[in-house]
């Protein structure tokens, strides 16, 4: 390992060196529905929501620290349409989460004689999936 590990999502850890992020987020989108009503204030009614986003973004510098391999583990279980374990700050409210790879953008830059990028910005998407696990992870309860 490169460092202390702040967070895991499918097995692959984010380090302070080689795989490493700089950035993320949380999105929690709920819906409301405005009722009219005769002769009184419109009431509101919840409706749900499209759930939880969480966003990771990050800069990989291949030449220098690696990371390719594990960016490239995470496309290919975005690809096999995994759901995956997430786990953020192992002590935090947010916990344990099952989540699916909604999205990976990946640009490459600097790009060197061999063809190989110096420097690889990234940003995943994922969504919280409301189920279990599959397999040996639906033992462990989701926090969500």
């Amino acid at each position: 390992m490169a460092g202390p590990v702040t967070m895991m999502l499918g097995g692959i850890p984010f380090e302070s060196i080689g795989f490493s992020y700089n950035k993320r987020g949380k999105k929690v989108d709920m819906k409301w529905s405005e009722i009219q009503l005769a002769g009184g204030q419109d009431v509101l009614q919840w409706t749900g929501g499209k759930g939880v986003v969480f966003t990771i973004r990050g800069v990989l510098f291949t030449e220098s620290y690696g990371g390719k391999s594990s960016l490239t583990a995470i496309e290919s279980m975005a690809e096999n349409g995994a759901i995956v374990p997430f786990v953020i700050d192992g002590l935090s409210v947010d916990g344990f989460s099952s989540v699916v790879i909604e999205g990976i953008d990946d640009d490459e830059e600097f790009i060197n004689r061999n063809s190989v990028a110096a420097k690889e910005p990234y940003q995943i998407s994922l969504k919280r999936y409301p189920g279990r696990l599959p397999g040996f992870f639906s033992v462990v309860p989701n926090i969500y």
